[in-house]
């Protein structure tokens, strides 16, 4: 199993950090800076000081100063080891590249002396005074760790593309030989008898000539004799793709063939490696490559023999790379990684997995997610065309930050991405039309909660009992305001008026629908008071509203003397609404108009629905791309409104063209301060 837990503290951007990797795969994700190598490098440094001292001044912390000594903690467990040995002892099976009595008796020792339930913690501290201190000072012991649970860490934007060298130091390191090589006794009998003591001469020569010039030589490694031995009997160093040069092949083609060597070339020479599990880290392996390549890339090393023999941990920030890990591993651990930005500080939440039929719905967009930093959720396509709208985002700047997405209303689909259900913290918010969540009978003449268990909150009774255990503020915006919206749907009856758009005791809906919206809010959901429509019309617009739709040489006189007809502000706003696909304030609208025997429609609004209909036809005879509720009516109306109601060219105006549009798009400022804060 090899590595099962890692603890950094004080290291680089890390304050404290625990990752538990009991998965084979683990894959760091995140955007640009936040952390993601540091960690990689932290467990790197870790490796490298087992057997040999390396001091490395970056990994102390940038941001605190103070702080003059890092801990880096290792778990590993012995379990498979210590299996292994007794299957084979049992079976008297002994691998020819493995020292195996030796080697039994290492493994016995060991965890007996190191390990608790064969679990062994391994730590070191590090100061800036240049001390390396073991919590276990037996070097035996951390090169045997070294050597059965070894580590191969690769950069992808550190590896030279046109010369790649690099690959025989990975042969050679990993060395499934029996004794150490002696080069001499190699090479004997590449030449003939004749040759030889000629050989001999020239390399005393050669010796005698250092000796005089006072040079010395350094001993090569055994690893180092390992890979010449190999390259003289494969016949060369050099590697060239296919028929040509590195160097005429492009980065991406480059990357890709050479991480596909370094991982095929380990997995293969760990199958003479029986008693030892590689730990393979690859930092940003997608840099160079298209998305298909990605594909490609993480699905052919999935085929490969000793995948599952291996562990990984791959660092990220392509949605693409992290939904292929997702869709190619029944078991992998997902973590992002998240930045303090104020005080630069690394943090990690593991993300839950996805139930096995959920996540074949994973595409590159619902993975980009995971990377987002704020998140808005929207039932359809009118809200993206809406909050994607060229002058609100001019407006509002920070709304460029927020990644959107349509869940078209399907509960499914929401708890793919929710970060609620996956455990992250990404922050966001769920935007939602109100009979998502409430109904209305005109019979009874009462609101009833209505909608799914997951979307609808006040439905969850466990959510319920545990808000009588909030602290006290908490404890007034959620329960206290829970049971006020009860109270409401229980005894307030709402009569509609005789138009059949509205009720006639506006504020009554009003005080609800702020009740309403304030306790959602605490769990990330804003019921909007109708629909989107109805953010987008509303009492304090509707006249701007008319204005616009005249402008467009809309003299419909059906419309108009209707229009006439009706009384009030909010009777006007509703039936543009209704108009324009929206519903009415009893939440009825063109699909429950159409349902037969339903017992919630209303005579009076049914006779006024015909007349909209027969409006509705003249109006797509006008220049306002009119054909449905995603026609594009949208852009057209926001994009106006800026053009013939703010100063939207004039930067010094931004205040006061906020305040404007606020006052005329309440609901929609609302939901816009609302993300602007989580920013």
């Amino acid at each position: 199993m090899s590595i099962i837990k890692l603890i950094i503290k004080n290291c680089k951007s890390i304050e404290l950090m625990e990752i538990n990797l009991r998965e084979k795969v683990n894959c760091l994700i995140g955007t640009n800076n936040v952390g993601k190598s540091n960690i990689m490098k932290s467990l790197n440094f870790f490796y490298v000081n087992l057997t040999k001292e390396m001091y490395d001044e970056s990994m102390f912390s940038k941001s605190n100063p103070y702080n003059d000594e890092l801990e880096i903690t290792v778990e590993f467990d012995l379990t498979d080891l210590i299996n292994k040995t007794s299957k084979i002892k049992s079976n008297s099976i002994f691998d020819f590249f493995e020292p195996t009595n030796e080697l039994f008796e290492k493994i016995d020792y060991y965890s007996e002396k190191y390990s608790r339930n064969n679990k062994v913690l391994l730590s070191l501290k590090y100061n800036k005074n240049r001390t390396l201190v073991w919590n276990i000072e037996d070097y035996e012991f951390r090169s045997f760790i070294s050597l059965r649970f070894p580590i191969f860490f690769l950069e992808s934007r550190d590896i030279d593309l046109y010369n790649w060298d690099s690959i025989w130091g990975v042969i050679g390191s990993i060395a499934p030989f029996r004794q150490k090589i002696n080069i001499n006794q190699s090479i004997k009998g590449v030449f003939g008898d004749s040759e030889e003591d000629n050989y001999q001469k020239v390399i005393e020569s050669i010796l005698d000539i250092f000796e005089k010039s006072d040079i010395k030589i350094q001993r090569t490694h055994v690893f180092e004799k390992i890979s010449q031995i190999i390259q003289l009997q494969i016949g060369g160093k050099n590697f060239n793709y296919d028929t040509h040069s590195l160097k005429i092949g492009s980065y991406g083609m480059n990357s890709y063939t050479y991480m596909k060597l370094y991982i095929n070339i380990i997995l293969k020479l760990f199958e003479y490696k029986h008693f030892a599990t590689p730990l393979i880290m690859l930092d940003e392996p997608e840099l160079h490559l298209h998305m298909k390549k990605i594909e490609e890339f993480v699905r052919g090393i999935r085929e490969q023999q000793g995948y599952n023999k291996t562990k990984w941990i791959f660092s990220t920030h392509s949605p693409a790379f992290a939904k292929n890990i997702i869709l190619e591993n029944e078991k992998y651990s997902m973590f992002h990684i998240t930045n303090n930005s104020m005080f630069n500080k690394t943090c990690v939440t593991k993300i839950n997995g996805f139930k096995q039929k959920k996540y074949k719905l994973l595409t590159d967009n619902e993975a980009s997610l995971f990377f987002s930093e704020v998140c808005l959720f929207v039932e359809g396509d009118t809200e993206m065309e809406l909050f994607k709208n060229k002058y609100i985002k001019l407006l509002f700047p920070k709304i460029s930050k927020v990644d959107i997405y349509s869940f078209d209303g399907k509960d499914d689909k929401l708890q793919l991405v929710n970060p609620s259900d996956r455990k992250s913290k990404i922050k966001y918010l769920v935007l939602l039309d109100l009979d998502k969540l409430l109904s209305y009978s005109p019979k009874t003449k009462r609101f009833s909660i209505t909608g799914s268990d997951y979307l609808n909150v006040m439905k969850d009774e466990y959510i319920k009992k545990r808000e009588r255990y909030h602290y006290k503020s908490k404890f007034i915006d959620t329960f206290v305001t829970r049971n006020q919206i009860m109270e409401r749907l229980k005894n307030n009856r709402y009569e509609i008026d005789s138009t059949g758009l509205c009720f006639q005791n506006n504020q009554q809906r009003i005080e609800l629908i702020e009740l309403i919206q304030r306790y959602y809010v605490q769990y990330n959901f804003f019921p909007l008071e109708t629909t989107i429509e109805g953010a987008l019309i509303n009492d304090e617009n509707y006249e701007i509203f008319y204005e616009w739709l005249t402008e467009h040489e809309w003299n419909d006189a059906k419309f108009k003397n209707l229009y006439n007809q009706l009384e009030s502000e909010i009777q006007k706003t509703s039936f543009f609404r209704v108009i324009f696909f929206g519903k009415t304030h009893w939440l009825n609208g063109e699909n429950e108009s159409k349902k037969k025997d339903d017992a919630n429609k209303n005579n009076d609004f049914l006779a006024i629905f015909e007349q909209i209909k027969e409006i509705r036809s003249e109006l797509k005879k006008t220049n306002i791309d009119f054909e449905d509720k995603t026609s594009g009516w949208v852009t057209l109306f926001i994009n106006w409104f800026f053009e013939k109601k703010l100063t939207i060219n004039k930067t010094e105006d931004l205040f006061l063209n906020r305040n404007i549009f606020i006052s005329k798009f309440t609901e929609l400022g609302n939901v816009i301060v609302c993300l602007e804060k989580m920013l």
